[in-house]
């Protein structure tokens, strides 16, 4: 009797610490009285918070002493090391792991493995376990954005019986009272936007060529235990049709303070040309921003870095359809043995072109504004359905505006115009164009032609797919959707977009399904001059009259001379 109540004594007195950092599941069936502990005895634990595709191993490091039939209490594990079976350190259990991923790594055997889950199909494992305490190790299923930390959970015996913990992935490691020190797992997150866009959308924009672009990343900082010997954490930055990256600044949770220093804490790195950047954080600072705020903390303070920079549109940039790429990376730690894993986040810039090509799958050139002669008619592409033919050489402006209450159109004071010169084809491209209001005028009409003084009301609109509505046309948030050219108020050009990818590695390409096109033709007029009134006779009088003229005045003069001698003479 006084042996039963000895077991029985340490039974309760090890069962709390052996529960520890997991929560028990409660019971509603009736108590049962207890059977005599014997070895092999078992029952169910579960580790939650996980997601589908993870492997979860688990390895028994504390195991139950019998002495013939009696259960005697607890052991560590042969080949662990942990002081005290009742209050196991965070140090202890990393160590744990770093012992078991260094058997791996080299092939030896395992100490005591206990059974691995391959590739979960839920978020939740429940596992048969002996009793005994179990370090739990997960693996981040292929492609996902998580961090895991070592986990414990343990089978044991109280007075009902044998009894299981469960585990939390989600929940921060803390054995009893003493804090946390460190999140049992870490969800990694990358996130890129555009700053105050003009569209609305901060994912998708237009700007014209030279404007600056304000952009911003933010990307959580996993925690990570001391199994992670070195931290790789790297954020970088490559543009397509931008570039001259400028003002990069790093901060910490919000952009209210001042920014971190690059001084011990990231190298930065901007190529010749400022087409990208990279940002790569010293191993030792990251680890430190994974633990608890303070000492006494009662959890784990999520961390993330927030970079702001600038940009601009270059002049190689792509228009219409064929969108200018902002393509943010994050590059971490993804598994103690020092793999690592990548975010990729885009966002997407346009730029119009007037009379250009529209972009995407199709090279079409399109026709909105097309310099004609005074021929009623023009069919683009069909002249013999034309009765007016295109004219090159006439040279036009168009200069950014602001519309009024009434609906007049006024120029942007100051406002640097675009030029261009009709071609073979009629057609006047502008390249480069945000979205907006502009006036177009002739300035210079081809020889023989006469200038049109008419201003002409151009306007530019665009929508951008968001998270709602891209899926469905296999496009991403922030691609263009469509946009319009609309000319004095009436002929309007609308071209709306799907995406589809050429082959699986490809980029998405726009499939321009709709097509609306309203030409605007500018008429000139031809120059002549105006016929002479009578013919050739009115010349050979004129000619006969200046010679009767000359004779007459040399025969006055002759005249005049003669009169002169004879009273010369007289005299």
């Amino acid at each position: 009797m006084k042996k039963m109540k000895k077991v029985f004594a340490v039974m309760l007195s090890l069962a709390m610490v052996l529960g520890m950092a997991m929560t028990v599941s409660a019971s509603t069936a009736e108590p049962t009285v207890p059977k005599y502990p014997v070895d092999g005895d078992s029952k169910e634990a579960t580790v939650s918070g996980l997601q589908a595709g993870d492997t979860v191993s688990f390895y028994q490091i504390v195991d139950a002493k019998y002495e013939g039939d009696a259960f005697t209490g607890y052991k560590v594990v042969d080949g662990y090391a942990i002081a005290n079976v009742e209050s196991p350190t965070a140090e202890e259990i990393t160590d744990i792991a770093k012992q078991i991923a260094a058997s791996q790594a080299d092939g030896a055997t395992l100490i005591n493995p206990f059974k691995t889950i391959e590739e979960i199909t839920g978020t939740s494992v429940t596992e048969r376990l002996e009793v005994g305490t179990y370090l739990v190790l997960v693996k981040a299923a292929a492609g996902t954005d998580r961090v895991y930390n070592p986990m414990i959970v343990s089978v044991y015996y109280d007075v009902n019986g044998v009894q299981a913990g469960s585990v939390s992935a989600g929940d921060d490691f803390q054995i009893g009272t003493n804090a946390p020190v460190y999140a049992k797992s870490s969800d990694v997150t990358l996130e890129k936007t555009i700053v105050n866009p003009g569209s609305g959308n901060n994912k998708g924009d237009d700007v014209a060529i030279g404007d600056t672009v304000h952009f911003q990343i933010e990307a959580y900082i996993p925690s990570y235990s001391d199994e992670y010997e070195t931290i790789q954490y790297i954020i970088s930055d490559t543009l397509d049709g931008l570039d001259n990256v400028r003002n990069i600044k790093v901060y910490l949770d919000d952009t209210k303070g001042e920014p971190i220093g690059a001084d011990g804490h990231y190298a930065q790195t901007v190529p010749t040309g400022g087409k990208s950047f990279t940002l790569d954080f010293n191993s030792d600072y990251i680890k430190g921003l994974g633990g608890p705020a303070t000492e006494d903390a009662t959890s784990i303070v999520s961390h993330k870095f927030i970079v702001t920079y600038d940009a601009t549109l270059s002049e190689d940039a792509k228009v219409n359809f064929d969108y200018n790429t902002n393509t943010a990376k994050l590059t971490y730690t993804h598994k103690p043995s020092g793999e690592t894993e990548g975010i990729e986040k885009e966002t997407y810039h346009y730029t119009f072109a007037i009379d250009g090509n529209l972009g995407g799958k199709d090279k079409y050139v399109t026709g909105e504004i097309i310099k004609t002669d005074d021929g009623d008619k023009f069919v683009l592409g069909k002249p013999e359905e034309s009765t007016a033919k295109p004219l090159a050489g006439a040279e036009f402006s168009l200069v950014e505006a602001t519309v009024r209450a009434d609906g007049e159109y006024v120029k942007v004071e100051g406002a640097t115009p675009y030029t261009a010169t009709s071609d073979k084809d009629g057609r006047i491209n502008f390249s480069g164009l945000d979205a907006g209001h502009y006036i177009l005028q002739e300035t210079k009409a081809p020889a023989g032609y006469s200038v049109d003084t008419r201003e002409h009301k151009v306007e530019i609109t665009a929508v951008y797919y968001t998270a709602a509505d891209a899926a469905a046309a296999n496009a991403k948030p922030g691609m263009l959707k469509s946009y319009s050219i609309k000319i004095d108020g009436s002929a309007t050009s609308t071209y709306e977009a799907t995406y589809e990818k050429p082959d699986e590695n490809a980029e998405l390409v726009a499939v321009v399904d709709k097509r609306q096109e309203g030409m605007t033709q500018i008429k000139n007029t031809k120059l002549g001059n105006l016929p002479s009134t009578g013919g050739i006779g009115t010349t050979i009088f004129t000619i006969g009259g200046c010679a009767i003229m000359i004779i007459a005045a040399g025969l006055f003069f002759a005249s005049r001379r003669k009169s002169s001698k004879d009273s010369a003479k007289e005299a």
